[in-house]
């Protein structure tokens, strides 16, 4: 139970403040995101479609149930939970009470996926690294924050 509360409170955090350029290159991952909290430590399956006019991200959780669907479209961010979802734009921050609130910089990520070689961004709090290239784009990722970290392991690209 407390791992699905800790998933919640990771994926109903808030957008960031600043808006990616627009790629035209449309692709597909399939992976797995590991989520770590000071508490906790999660494993999920991830397809992530991203075009020229959003991204969709569905985590599945240990039996390929959807567990939480992350979607962008402009400076719009939706974080559907089954009973719960939340509709942001890029300055807000959601309406659930909490102690802490972490912007993660979901509409900057697309970008940051696909950066063409071995990166390191820093943009605080948030540290990205690309750790593993492919031919197709970077296969091992981490983005950490000093109270919460993602790492990004990419099975499959699809790049259209």
């Amino acid at each position: 139970m407390s791992r699905l509360l800790v998933l919640c409170f990771v994926l109903t955090l808030s957008a960031c403040v600043t808006k990616p350029p627009q790629s035209d290159e449309s692709w597909r991952l399939i992976g797995k995101l590991s989520v770590r909290s000071e508490s906790e430590n999660l494993i999920l399956g991830i397809d992530w479609r991203h075009t020229t006019d959003g991204n969709e991200i569905v985590l599945n959780g240990p039996l390929g149930l959807k567990v939480a669907e992350i979607s962008t479209q402009g400076d719009k961010v939706l974080f559907n939970m089954g009973d719960q979802s939340y509709l942001l734009d890029e300055f807000e921050a959601p309406g659930i009470s909490s102690n802490t609130q972490i912007r993660v910089p979901w509409l900057k990520l697309a970008g940051w996926v696909r950066s063409k070689s071995v990166a390191i961004i820093d943009e605080y709090p948030w540290r990205f690294e690309i750790i593993e290239m492919s031919a197709q784009g970077p296969v091992s990722m981490r983005l950490n924050h000093p109270e919460l970290g993602f790492r990004l392991k990419v099975n499959r690209w699809d790049i259209q």
